[in-house]
């Protein structure tokens, strides 16, 4: 996390901004992000339940997310939040509930104003970041595009969490750079977030079957081997990302803007402008198929311009629905 972000200030801004949701869950996210056991296990169920007394709509997804068999193998019965937490235990059931109180918000503070940005950052990210594993990395390059995908969404849903304008929750989901801050500020790591969101299916359908593609070890919350260098090329691949989008997509980024970017990532590295302008200008051209497999959509944009078939106002219905948030009303099924 950059230094001009502080723990603190990030916290009191995200708390506020909880605050503008309807309902307000400010004090319930500080509640969660700083609850500890009691010595009484009996204290610790009362103190738990008392956080969510004016929740009953969240406390109602928790249990139906506990009835998840990534959360619940055993298939315990549950029906309660106090069951919830018997059978899942604390650490668990407060995953939930902070996975649970970031995504309705990120649902009624942004909605889908923001999720095609998201979609076009994370997939570009993704698809530049495993050319890059492939190039200079020491491990499998799908593990650095689901890193990428898992971890930059994350980043973008808590950047427009923080900040409601385009340009300033992109710089601050650039900013979310250490997990152990972010995760001190906002109760889970980025690639976390993601990941319970899938399981959870509070992610775009479009999203989601990127994800299940992968073989199960490849999605995770566990430490991947190689964790640093795939943070570290993720990284690389969301500035790049970045740069590339916000330029005319019809001039493409320069090699001098994509060096730029180079000369700020400190590691070792081969990279060279002018091949890293050939990994954008392929990212680019895929996007539309990775989202949209077997449609047309190459033939509607190609080369470089290829995102802008992600436009809202271009989709189709069925496009449309594939780049749409749930409607967690509609999540009961698991």
């Amino acid at each position: 996390m950059s230094s001009s972000y502080s723990s603190s200030a990030l916290r009191e801004r995200l708390h506020s901004r909880l605050d503008c949701g309807q309902p307000p869950t400010g004090g319930l996210f500080l509640g969660l992000l700083r609850f500890a056991p009691s010595l009484d296990s009996e204290e610790t169920l009362r103190r738990f339940l008392e956080l969510f007394q004016e929740y009953d709509q969240l406390s109602r997804r928790i249990v139906v997310a506990a009835l998840n068999p990534c959360y619940n193998p055993a298939q315990c019965s549950v029906s309660s939040l106090d069951q919830v937490l018997s059978s899942l235990g604390l650490k668990t059931t407060k995953t939930l509930g902070l996975a649970l109180l970031l995504a309705d918000a990120d649902l009624f503070l942004t909605g889908d104003q923001s999720l095609v940005e998201r979609m076009r950052f994370c997939c570009v990210s993704a698809l530049i970041t495993r050319d890059i594993v492939d190039r200079e990395g020491a491990c499998d390059p799908e593990l650095g595009f689901v890193c990428a995908l898992l971890r930059n969404w994350g980043r973008m849903l808590l950047g427009g969490l923080l900040y409601p304008g385009s340009s300033q929750r992109v710089l601050a989901a650039l900013r979310l750079q250490d997990d152990d801050s972010t995760r001190a500020v906002c109760g889970l790591a980025p690639a976390e977030l993601s990941y319970h969101l899938w399981r959870l299916r509070r992610l775009p359908a479009s999203f989601l079957k990127l994800l299940q593609a992968q073989p199960p070890y490849r999605v995770t919350t566990t430490g991947y081997t190689h964790e640093d260098a795939l943070l570290m090329w993720s990284d690389l691949g969301f500035q790049l990302a970045h740069s590339a989008l916000g330029s005319n997509p019809h001039a493409g980024l320069s090699d001098s803007a994509i060096q730029v970017v180079l000369d700020r990532e400190c590691a070792t590295h081969t990279l060279e402008a002018p091949m890293v302008a050939g990994l954008i200008a392929k990212a680019l051209a895929d996007l539309p198929d990775l989202l949209f497999p077997g449609s047309d959509s190459r033939g509607e944009q190609s080369g470089s311009a290829g995102f802008a078939t992600l436009r809202v106002a271009d989709q189709t219905s069925s496009r449309a629905a594939s780049l749409a948030l749930p409607d967690p009303a509609r999540l009961a099924d698991y």
